[in-house]
């Protein structure tokens, strides 16, 4: 049996099409795997997103591990997993818009 059997029709504009395959191409996912998680209520991150969240990471792992382990370090490595949590969570402003 197929993964997906079941399959739908939709209509859309030109400008519609356009949008949904650039949103599609963006999170790296065909046209069908984008909406289909887009229509179940899943977030899809953008490559973007994904890249800056990992970037991100490996800058607060290089900060942690400074010489310096002052208050502001601490500061600075709390602000960045936040920030990283919040960008893996799918909450960004971009993927809003949709």
């Amino acid at each position: 049996m197929p993964k997906y059997p079941n399959q739908l029709r939709t209509k859309v504009s030109d400008r519609e099409l356009q949008i949904i395959t650039k949103n599609a191409e963006k999170s790296g996912l065909s046209v069908c795997a984008y909406l289909r998680e887009r229509a179940v209520g899943n977030p899809v991150q953008s490559l973007t997103d994904a890249s800056t969240a990992l970037s991100i990471d490996k800058f607060g792992r290089m900060l942690k591990n400074l010489q310096f382990h002052g208050p502001l370090a601490e500061i600075v490595v709390a602000e960045l997993r936040e920030l990283k949590d919040f960008m893996k969570s799918g909450s960004s402003h971009e993927n809003q818009k949709d």
